[in-house]
């Protein structure tokens, strides 16, 4: 029993670990043959994809490692490290309720090249006629972008509204309808318009 005026000690989780590799492959045609080993608490699924109109960079091998922790304030840590030839990217991620903070440094053999930082605020609604409204705010120096999220059924509509300071820069909306069909198999087929 802890006595009064003491800190009980902190209650953290283990961290969890993830690492991504890809190995791109360039193919006769052109094309490029991307092999994913994704390894996460021990088990690894591999994936082949081969895909068109790759940028150059995406064709260099790359190990990603992702650590999750959660704080003594019951806050998550996610640390997120990308290794793509002399390039080494990290990415912070503290969340804390609703409010996301995400610092990236990228450093080109050993040498910091550019690091930058931004909040972002998340809160969905679910409204009486059951549709759902997650509005996203992300805020990164002199620029804020709202997205606007608004779901019923298979429905979903986006809002993205980009200013700098007080000034629009840029407003788009798009409806994506996704529906889901599994057959007889169990084979789970999700299209998405």
């Amino acid at each position: 029993k802890p006595v009064e005026g003491e800190t009980s000690p902190a209650v953290t989780e283990e961290p969890t670990k993830e690492t991504i590799k890809t190995t791109p492959i360039e193919n006769p045609d052109g094309s490029v043959t991307v092999i994913t080993e994704h390894t996460t608490e021990g088990s690894t699924v591999t994936t082949i994809e081969t895909l068109t109109d790759v940028p150059a960079e995406e064709k260099v091998p790359s190990t990603t490692t992702k650590h999750t922790v959660v704080n003594e304030d019951g806050s998550t840590t996610t640390t997120t490290t990308i290794t793509r030839g002399e390039t080494v990217t990290t990415v912070t991620e503290v969340t804390h309720g609703d409010i996301t903070t995400t610092t990236t440094e990228v450093k080109t053999k050993d040498q910091p090249t550019q690091t930058t930082q931004e909040t972002a605020e998340r809160h969905t609604v679910v409204e009486d006629d059951g549709s759902e409204t997650t509005t996203t705010v992300v805020t990164s120096e002199e620029t804020t972008t709202t997205v606007t999220e608004v779901t019923k059924g298979g429905t979903t509509s986006v809002t993205k509204e980009v200013k700098e300071g007080d000034k629009p820069v840029e407003k788009t909306e798009k409806t994506r309808k996704t529906s889901t069909v599994i057959d007889e198999e169990g084979t789970t087929t999700r299209t998405t318009v």
